[in-house]
């Protein structure tokens, strides 16, 4: 298994926001982003940047949330889009919420289905 680290640390409002994507390649060409820290405005370019470079592989993404201490509007935005290209253009792509605070911010904004369909 292939596994890479991505690290982006931003301040904004005086606040330093923590985020770290691992990628993980299994045998089956399936990539895992694993997120850590803070999703939000300051840091979905981050996350953009890695899902775009799936894409471009033409890679199956799962995109795993459990480590996530933080998940905003902005990031919820960014799954969807990276969630509705990847249906335009026939490629699989999932969202893994795990049972912390992710999952409940997704199932607040009524998108949990949606992002985490089988």
């Amino acid at each position: 298994m292939d596994s890479r680290s991505y690290v982006a640390r931003s301040a904004r409002h005086g606040h330093e926001t923590t985020f770290a994507i691992e990628r993980q390649t299994d045998g089956n060409g399936t990539t895992r982003l694993i997120l850590y820290g803070e999703l939000d405005a300051a840091t979905r370019g981050d996350l953009r940047t890695a899902l775009r470079a799936e894409q471009r592989a033409g890679a199956a993404v799962v995109v795993v949330l459990d480590q996530l201490s933080y998940l905003d509007s902005a990031g919820i935005a960014e799954l969807i889009d990276a969630s509705t290209h990847a249906r335009r253009t026939g490629r699989r792509f999932a969202v893994t919420p795990g049972t912390g605070n992710a999952r409940h911010v997704l199932w607040i904004t009524g998108v949990l289905g949606q992002l985490c369909e089988p």
